[in-house]
């Protein structure tokens, strides 16, 4: 299936320990022709995408992010389906994090937020088992390697002088059961590396 190669491409997008603050980034602009990719596939092979959005909740919201994406600026903004993105780092036990990924989540004004990557992956599926195909794909998201540093660290670009105003990071940690939770340090300290 033609979606599979852009959404792996994304997941190494993102697995790039850099700060993205912009829902306008290239990783979102991705997110969004992907989305349009698959509702696209669907629509050439005559399929009924609402039918679908009814069975399915991962296809209804791909579907309504690609809608936002041709509609953008018809439609009002509280009820535009959009993207946030976050830098996700894991905290452990000594106050260190390690990042894991920048994370896509689809904010949708009734659906509430799916993280984009898993919601993908799940249109994918579904839309090849409308047309009848078996799937074997893992979709593994990737994440950075476990390296833990006292410091949340991430690479600002070559712009010696750039503004972050929408910057994101979110922490995790280990619950009892090895899932990741939601956390907040009290007191963490931010480090921008330019890449020159």
């Amino acid at each position: 299936m033609r979606a599979i190669g852009p959404w792996e491409q994304i997941g190494l997008m993102l697995v790039q320990q850099k700060a993205i603050e912009s829902a306008r980034s290239p990783e979102s602009l991705e997110c969004e022709r992907l989305a349009g990719e698959i509702v696209r596939v669907a629509d050439e092979l005559s399929l009924d995408s609402r039918d679908m959005g009814r069975r399915s909740a991962e296809w209804a919201l791909i579907s309504s992010l690609a809608g936002a994406g041709r509609g953008r600026l018809l439609s009002s903004a509280a009820r535009r389906t959009t993207l946030t993105l976050a830098a996700c780092f894991l905290a452990d036990e000594n106050g260190d994090y390690c990042f894991i990924n920048n994370c896509v989540k689809i904010d949708h004004p009734t659906a509430g937020t799916a993280e984009f990557l898993v919601t993908a992956a799940v249109a994918i599926k579904f839309l090849a088992s409308e047309l009848g195909h078996a799937m074997e794909w893992a979709a593994e998201i990737p994440v950075g390697p476990p390296t833990f540093k006292p410091s949340v660290v991430l690479d600002a670009g070559p712009e010696n002088e750039r503004v972050f105003q929408g910057l994101q990071i979110q922490f995790y940690k280990l619950d009892p059961y090895g899932m990741l939770a939601t956390y907040q340090p009290k007191d963490w300290q931010l480090e921008l590396k330019s890449s020159v």
